[in-house]
C-alpha cells in the first residue's frame, strides 16, 4: 500500500513509498515499525549493522478518523528507500516514457 512519509522535524512531505502489508500491521497495532536499510559502501566494505529507518504512525480523528501519517525520524534514510508514485502521477510519466520511445 502507498504512503507518505513526512519529516518528523517539520512535518514536510520527504516521498512516497509502498510499504508491505506486515508494515501496515505494524504501524496499525504499534504505531511504529522499524525498517533496515543497507549501509552506503565505504571503501567497498559494507558496515556490519544495517542502518534503521523508524517510522512513527499517527492517528487522524474527526472526518478522517482511522487514517494515519507516516512520520520517519531520518529524512535521509527514508529518502534512501525506493519511491513509487501517486495513482495521479502514473498516467502522466506513462504517456511521457511512451513519448520517448
Amino acid at each position: 500500500m502507498r504512503a507518505v512519509l513526512y519529516s518528523a522535524i517539520d512535518a514536510e512531505p520527504i516521498t512516497v513509498v509502498e510499504l508491505d502489508a506486515w508494515a501496515w500491521e505494524m504501524l496499525r497495532q504499534h504505531g511504529r515499525v522499524r525498517i533496515a536499510m543497507p549501509a552506503p559502501l565505504e571503501d567497498g566494505l559494507r558496515p556490519v549493522l544495517p542502518l534503521i529507518l523508524t517510522i512513527y504512525a499517527v492517528r487522524l480523528h474527526g472526518l478522517l478518523e482511522g487514517q494515519l501519517l507516516l512520520f520517519a525520524d531520518n529524512d535521509e534514510l527514508a529518502l534512501r528507500m525506493q519511491p513509487t508514485f501517486l495513482p495521479g502521477q502514473r498516467q502522466a510519466l506513462r504517456s511521457r516514457i511512451g513519448a520517448r520511445w
